[in-house]
């Protein structure tokens, strides 16, 4: 070990010295020297070394909690300082041919420059398939060197046939997530999301890819005003609006001639002649020298070896002698013949796997859902998907999932349309709908163990749901999913699954509470109300009617929260479900104690814990007492709440009950700070923080280090007081809160507070009274 500096042994002898265990260790020695002293009649000198041992107690709690308080605030300051670097960008086609003349033009106008630079790469006349995404992620994988903060990635399916385009509000806060920002951070509405997503990549350098931009309305709210971010965009649609305002254009033909037989050599590995009308060529012409075409004839092709490419073309020409429904003025009608011809060519078996696989929202999905679509194991199934892929019918992207081309998908639904007989159609449907029901049912009860159960539908026995154990692993799947499932409710309405329609939402609740996703949960429980009234379900419509509340809770609009709650209390009563009667009266209690109202609070959770208690339910009756406690305390009743508090805290600590825990002891804390038991009260507060802390429940934990920092103040501590003052304002100031005048107004006077004489004695005694007791 190297020999220490002055500075550095000072530092050292410091830590020892004036660390909690070297001060508790003194403690307990003047306590067992006090003892001697007593019975040996030094009744005076005796009880002045119990003060000096108490003395050190306190000096013991400051160091420790001194210390605990750096730590938090370090780990603090790191995760919300350093954004993790995002590697969105989708695979590069490897085989990417021309567009010298287009990516030239990108690198003029996107490098070097000073200020923000954007670029709509749109497609002459609105076509579609002409390799916008492709010539993007291109560029970007070209210069990545030139984005070191990362890059993000965003499909704002603009052009889907069959779903709206990706709303700003969702696109923000996808791109959000991926920044791995905490939800209780995020705002609510667009604008407010907006400025976050805009402060996080200020001073940053980044590529952000928005591909299928539908128009400027989607777009302009996700433009970020770094100097140093770089946005490219992709549209069918020239966005006109945002050119006037400073944004460049590349248009995007189709590949020239030359460049088509380049990539049509490419793919099938064949040589073919350069004059005109040579067999590239002539299959070049007949795709209209769309790429898209282009890669499935290869694909074709290649599957035929023995067929030659003269062939190849006159067999696709005589499937668009013999199909006539393309308008001559289709300007996608080369590319519809294309698919025609390669979807006759399927067998039976994956032909009708390409038709179901439509009926999916339009996001990727996993192999689990496609097989429950097309009935099939999953042996069966992987190879259908193999034989798509392979004739790119379909597609699949880096994490092993699949999806459409936005024109196969059309083409496919189309097909499945005309093709497909309707009971077969609706059956893949309900597969579907009970693969994410399945799914979301387990990862709820991963994410929530203690939550009270629903008796499900009966699941189709050829579905086999994901199953979770691991909280993390469902927390990832939901995070990953939860888009998909929301479509998903919507597919089951529309298909008269309305029993799966609710209990699909109401799975989703924890999750959506949890990731602070407020008009998600009030959109889903909306869809889950309308499906339940159809079943005819009370256990279902008080579910989904409270759940509704807790949303409009969270969005401040008590009215509606009211309606909602006092709607879904008639239908647990029907049922005679005490669970469900007690968690709407402690919802109830959260909106009166929102409105300031703690008298009319206290009434209702009183009346919660009576019916948490006849339903014999030890986390809810838990949670009860501790509401109870906690209003007592607002309402100044703080030694009725004590005895409550740590009587909830015994069931929940044996449950292991974190968030509750937390809660709990945030009560005991604000109840001993009233106390005038300084030393419990900074106790409580500092493992509610660190709870709160865990789990991510920021605003929970911003307003327990507000009242730790009077508990400091109470024991003449102003640096730490200041510390957890700031701290705590740090907190609110990341979750979006502007009005902060009172806590700022804290920090800048604590170094003028003045205390008076012997005030720390009388502290010392009340704050010691209840650890004597324990002695």
């Amino acid at each position: 070990m190297r020999a220490m500096g002055l500075r550095e042994l000072r530092k050292h002898l410091i830590d020892v010295f004036l660390g909690k265990p070297f001060l508790v260790g003194l403690g307990v020695a003047a306590a067992g020297v006090a003892g001697l002293m007593i019975q040996l009649g030094a009744y005076v000198a005796g009880m002045l070394v119990v003060l000096g041992g108490a003395v050190l107690g306190v000096a013991a709690e400051m160091a420790s909690t001194r210390r605990s308080g750096k730590a938090l605030r370090e780990t603090r300051r790191e995760s919300s300082t350093r954004l993790p670097i995002p590697r969105q960008l989708p695979t590069v086609n490897q085989n990417f041919v021309g567009r010298s003349a287009e990516l030239d033009r990108l690198n003029s106008l996107m490098i070097p420059r000073t200020g923000i630079q954007a670029v709509v790469i749109s497609a002459v006349a609105g076509m579609a398939g002409v390799g916008k995404t492709s010539m993007a992620v291109q560029w970007g994988h070209s210069n990545i060197e030139s984005f070191p903060d990362g890059q993000l990635y965003i499909n704002l399916r603009g052009f889907a046939a069959d779903e709206p385009p990706l709303s700003s509000e969702e696109a923000l806060r996808g791109l959000i997530d991926a920044l791995e920002v905490e939800p209780a951070r995020i705002p609510q509405d667009v604008e407010g999301m907006g400025k976050l997503f805009r402060s996080l990549l200020w001073d940053k350098r980044m590529l952000l890819l928005l591909d299928n931009a539908s128009d400027e309305k989607q777009v302009r709210p996700l433009l970020p005003s770094s100097p140093g971010c770089v946005v490219v965009i992709t549209s069918r649609n020239r966005l006109s609006g945002l050119l006037v305002e400073g944004v460049k254009a590349v248009s995007l033909d189709v590949l020239s001639m030359e460049e088509s037989v380049e990539l049509l050599k490419r793919l099938t590995g064949r040589a073919g002649t350069n004059e005109d009308g040579s067999p590239l060529r002539e299959i070049a012409g007949i795709c209209g020298n769309l790429p898209l075409a282009l890669t499935i004839v290869a694909a074709r092709t290649i599957d035929s070896p023995n067929v030659t490419l003269s062939e190849v073309a006159a067999r696709i020409r005589r499937v668009g002698q013999q199909n006539q429904q393309f308008p001559a003025d289709d300007p996608l009608k080369e590319v519809r013949l294309v698919f025609s011809w390669s979807y006759n060519a399927l067998a039976d078996d994956e032909a009708a796997a390409f038709r179901l696989l439509s009926l999916h929202p339009p996001f990727h999905f996993p192999m689990h859902a496609a097989a429950a679509i097309v009935g099939e194991g999953f042996n069966t199934t992987e190879r259908l998907l193999r034989e798509l892929t392979r004739f790119h019918m379909i597609s699949n992207d880096e994490d092993g999932n699949y999806y459409f081309h936005d024109l196969l998908r059309e083409y496919s639904a189309s097909e499945a349309a005309t093709r497909g007989r309707r009971s077969t159609q609706l059956a893949a449907v309900r597969r579907m709908v009970h693969y994410y029901l399945g799914s979301a049912y387990s990862a709820s009860r991963a994410i929530n163990p203690l939550r009270p159960s629903v008796p499900l539908v009966s699941l189709s026995r050829r579905v086999l749901s994901r199953d979770f154990e691991d909280e993390a692993l469902a927390l990832n799947w939901m995070d990953q999913s939860y888009r998909v499932v929301i479509a998903i409710i919507e597919i089951a309405r529309g298909n008269g699954f309305h029993s799966e329609a609710w209990q699909i939402a109401w799975t989703m609740t924890d999750f959506l509470d949890r990731r602070a996703l407020w008009r998600q949960l009030l959109r889903t429980q909306q869809m889950g109300i309308e499906s339940a009234s159809r079943v005819g379900s009370a256990l279902a419509q008080g579910l989904c009617n409270r759940w509704l509340g807790k949303a409009q809770l969270q969005l401040s609009l008590f009215a509606d929260a009211r309606d909602s709650f006092e709607r879904a209390s008639p239908f647990f009563r029907e049922i005679g479900d005490f669970e469900g009667q007690a968690l709407t009266q402690h919802n109830l209690a959260l909106l009166e104690e929102r409105l300031g109202n703690y008298s009319d609070a206290l009434t209702f959770a009183e009346t919660a814990l009576t019916l948490y208690r006849q339903d014999n339910n030890p986390s809810a009756t838990a949670r009860g007492l501790n509401a109870v406690g906690w209003y007592n305390t607002l309402l100044g009743r703080h030694a009725d709440a004590v005895p409550v508090c740590e009587e909830a805290l015994a069931v929940q600590k044996e449950l292991n009950d974190r968030q509750g825990m937390a809660d709990t002891l945030d009560s005991l804390g604000h109840a001993n700070l009233n106390l005038e038991s300084y030393l419990e009260s900074v106790t409580w507060y500092e493992e509610a923080i660190h709870l709160y802390h865990e789990i991510g429940n920021l605003p929970a934990e911003a307003a327990s280090l507000a009242f730790l920092g009077e508990a400091h103040l109470a024991l003449r501590d102003r640096r730490s007081a200041k510390h957890a003052w700031k701290r705590s304002l740090s907190l609110l100031q990341e979750i979006g809160q502007e009005d902060n005048s009172d806590l700022v107004g804290r920090i800048e006077r604590v170094k003028n507070v003045r205390f008076p004489p012997f005030r720390s004695l009388r502290i010392l005694r009340r704050s010691t009274r209840k650890s004597s007791d324990v002695i």
